[in-house]
């Protein structure tokens, strides 16, 4: 899937400078084939979660949005990406500009062990009963459509 999203990256720089950061902060057109394919594992999850749950097994999905990884830090990663179409640098991105683009409620990417966390209280017997959940950990706003 890198390839086919450095594909796609590529694809719009060959665009518009005004339409150019738009694409890469939006959640939508860019990351669609990543959209799809969490939704679908979603949907697994919670049909698995229904077959299983009687005999005990319990399965859950973490989303957790924007993680501070090699992604975003490597040279070349989505941070210089975004610098390189905003005017920015690696560091500015990194330490704000990313959450703001974003709208992150937190003012920052999540870290790795954040979602680590989130995963092991799943998967321990404090959430003995939790299944079939999807647990967004990503410092968006939460919303509820009408």
């Amino acid at each position: 899937m890198d390839a086919f999203r450095s594909d796609r990256t590529a694809i719009a720089y060959s665009w518009s400078p005004l339409i150019r950061p738009m694409l890469l902060i939006t959640h939508g057109p860019m990351n669609f084939d990543y959209n799809a394919a969490k939704a679908a594992l979603n949907n697994l999850a919670k049909g698995l979660s229904e077959e299983f749950g009687p005999q005990g097994i319990r399965v859950n999905t973490v989303s957790p949005g924007p993680v501070r990884t090699a992604w975003w830090t490597e040279e070349g990663g989505a941070a210089d990406i975004i610098a390189q179409a905003t005017g920015s640098d690696r560091d500015a991105v990194l330490d704000g500009g990313a959450a703001e683009m974003m709208s992150l409620t937190t003012g920052r990417m999540a870290e790795p062990q954040e979602v680590a966390d989130a995963v092991a209280l799943l998967a321990s017997p404090r959430s003995a009963s939790t299944t079939g959940a999807e647990v967004v950990d990503s410092g968006f706003l939460k919303e509820s459509n009408p």
